[in-house]
């Protein structure tokens, strides 16, 4: 009883603690072309508070998001994870609350010290945007 009691305290203490660093979790890899800094891309996203699994925001069936990687259009947890990425594929990204909103959290949405986790699909990947930007 004592031991089985050991290993339910030991469970929940592992599922309480915070990230200290950036994990990827790759779904599915169906493609060749990967993200790098400067591309443009579009994305579905689902984003969703770590400890307690709830959504504060996604776009999923609705317009794709579209941004350029590496610019500081999103937060820095969430661009770093966006590198590497290929067409077509998902990953998790959990993102621990120093590389997402940190100390202050984000209005109501997303409290102070929150790890997240986001759900990505890339969509498309335009590896031209950059070149093109920079030629203007």
């Amino acid at each position: 009883l004592l031991i089985a009691l050991l290993l339910c305290v030991s469970s929940i203490s592992l599922q309480g603690q915070l990230l200290k660093d950036l994990k990827v979790e790759i779904l599915s890899v169906p493609c060749k072309r990967f993200v790098e800094k400067g591309d443009k891309i579009d994305i579905y996203y689902t984003g969703r508070l770590r400890d307690n699994k709830q959504v504060f925001d996604s776009n999923v069936g609705e317009t794709p998001l579209q941004v350029t990687v590496g610019t500081g259009q999103l937060f820095n947890g969430w661009d770093q994870g966006l590198l590497g990425t290929c067409e077509g594929e998902r990953r998790r990204l959990s993102i621990p609350f120093s590389s997402a909103h940190g100390s202050k959290g984000y209005g109501d949405i997303i409290p102070p010290f929150s790890d997240l986790e986001i759900d990505i699909e890339v969509i498309s990947i335009d590896k031209n945007a950059a070149r093109r930007q920079r030629q203007v």
